[in-house]
C-alpha cells in the first residue's frame, strides 16, 4: 500500500450507513472534535487500541488530496506530546474521498509455547545461520529476530 494515502478502520455497517449518508461521521468527531486517521505502516496501532481482537473491520483507503477539512498531525496520545503523530481530519470523512475498501486483518501474534507444552523441531535450520546464537551447550543454532533456537535435546534460549 502507497504511504501517501491515509488509512481509516470502520466497521462494515458503518461504511454501509456512510454511503448512504455521504461521509463517515465516527463518535470521535463529536467527542474529541476529529477522525481518527493513520499511515499504513500505523494502522496497527489504533487497531489494538481501539478495536482489540476484532478481525471484522475494513480499512478505509484515503487520498488526501480529496479530503475537504484540514488534516493535522497530532500526538497519538495527547499526555505525551513527543509520541508517534497521526492524521487527524476535523471534520467528516467524505466517501469520496475512499478510493478503496479492503478487509482488515490483523496481525497474528506468535504462539508462544509454555515449557509444559512439547516443542516440535525444524529437521533443518532456516536459511539464515547465525554462528553468535552458537555455545559451547550448543554447538549449532540459529537466530529469528528475538529467539534463538537450539537442536533438540539442548537448552532453549529466549532473548
Amino acid at each position: 500500500m502507497p504511504r501517501d494515502v491515509f488509512v481509516h478502520l470502520l466497521e462494515p455497517a458503518r461504511w454501509r450507513a456512510a454511503l448512504a449518508e455521504g461521509a463517515v461521521r465516527p463518535p470521535s468527531l463529536d467527542s474529541v472534535g476529529f477522525l481518527h486517521l493513520s499511515r499504513p505502516d500505523q494502522v496497527h496501532l489504533p487497531a489494538g487500541y481501539l478495536f482489540p481482537g476484532r478481525r471484522d473491520l475494513v480499512l478505509l483507503v484515503v487520498d488526501p488530496a480529496r479530503l475537504t477539512d484540514p488534516v493535522r498531525w497530532e500526538p497519538g496520545d495527547p499526555e505525551d506530546p513527543s509520541s508517534m503523530r497521526f492524521p487527524h481530519l476535523y471534520g467528516p470523512l467524505p466517501v469520496t474521498a475512499v478510493v478503496a475498501v479492503v478487509p482488515y486483518r490483523p496481525p497474528v501474534p506468535p504462539a508462544i509455547r509454555t515449557t509444559s507444552s512439547p516443542v516440535r523441531w525444524p529437521s533443518t535450520p532456516p536459511s539464515r545461520f547465525d554462528a553468535r546464537s552458537a555455545s559451547a551447550t550448543s554447538p549449532v543454532g540459529w537466530r529469528s529476530s528475538t529467539r534463538t533456537f537450539r537442536t533438540p535435546g539442548t537448552t532453549t534460549s529466549w532473548c
